[in-house]
């Protein structure tokens, strides 16, 4: 039987962790390696997961390094542990127990897949999917959610090769890590996984939908409390990533910022706007000299 190991980040959110360490707890077939690492929580986390959980290894970090940076502690104690294949997983979620042998399976089906993604529904609406793949679009540029708050139906029962796999529940074949690295921790947090995926392609390996895989999802548990700094980020952190991949960057962000714009203005979120609009001028003025912005 390959050797897994399930990553979980936590920053003070003990209660989410624990309920998700209960379902990964009860997961069939395969005994997974364990490791929770700790970032920088202020609340108590730490001595609460290992007073609940003292098998699991915990790793604490003394201050919160973002997501890329502290999951790539988590990474490389797996792979130090011998790890064929690291499943990432968010801590505000739970997972169905045949989830492991799911991914497995198909990861042996497809020899040439080093990266999967189970089927992610909403936690407070179990039948409704969150994640079904992620594709690149042409139009507006940038990567579409297949299935996104959309009720399951056969339409996402079927395998299929993708572009995009979240972070949020994400298996990598431990020679994907081997091969082109760790997380790029220039993102401190979002779009790191996408960065990572295309990354992976670039190398050959392919991104895999697994839709008997699968796990649910509170939906960004950690940053709701501040939402503000979570469309900052998602703003900075795109700009590394149009400029790194994309022929025309400057074009094909403008079209893709001003798509973001109407649909969230249509959405009527635009008190968040100002904080993306700053996160994307951090993010050209970090970058301006790689491109003529």
């Amino acid at each position: 039987m390959e050797k897994v190991c399930i990553v979980i980040l936590n920053w003070n959110n003990a209660e989410d962790t624990i309920e998700c360490l209960r379902s990964v707890m009860a997961i069939h077939h395969v005994r997974p390696r364990i490791v929770v690492v700790d970032n920088g929580s202020h609340d108590g986390s730490p001595e609460r997961i290992r007073s609940a959980f003292p098998v699991v290894d915990l790793l604490v970090n003394p201050e919160n390094l973002g997501y890329a940076a502290a999951i790539n502690i988590g990474i490389q104690r797996a792979l130090e542990k011998g790890a064929n294949w690291v499943f990432l997983l968010n801590n505000d979620t739970i997972v169905d127990a045949e989830l492991l042998v799911e991914l497995l399976n198909a990861g042996e089906a497809y020899p040439r897949v080093g990266v999967l993604s189970p089927k992610i529904y909403h936690y407070h609406d179990p039948e409704r999917v969150w994640f079904a793949g992620g594709v690149r679009r042409r139009f507006p540029p940038g990567i579409g959610m297949l299935g996104y708050g959309r009720k399951d139906s056969p339409a996402y029962d079927r395998p299929r090769k993708i572009d995009y796999v979240t972070g949020c529940g994400m298996m990598v074949k431990a020679e994907v890590f081997r091969a082109i690295g760790l997380f790029d921790e220039a993102y401190f947090m979002y779009h790191e996984d996408l960065d990572f995926c295309e990354r992976a392609r670039r190398e050959g390996y392919e991104c895999l939908y697994v839709p008997t895989a699968k796990i649910w999802h509170k939906v960004s548990a950690s940053t709701e409390e501040d939402p503000d700094t979570k469309w900052y980020y998602l703003g900075r952190h795109i700009v590394p990533f149009y400029l790194k991949y994309y022929a025309f960057p400057c074009v094909s962000l403008s079209v893709y910022v001003v798509w973001v714009l109407l649909r969230e203005a249509f959405k009527g979120n635009v008190r968040r706007m100002p904080s993306y609009l700053h996160g994307i001028w951090d993010g050209t003025r970090i970058h301006r000299g790689k491109v003529a912005l």
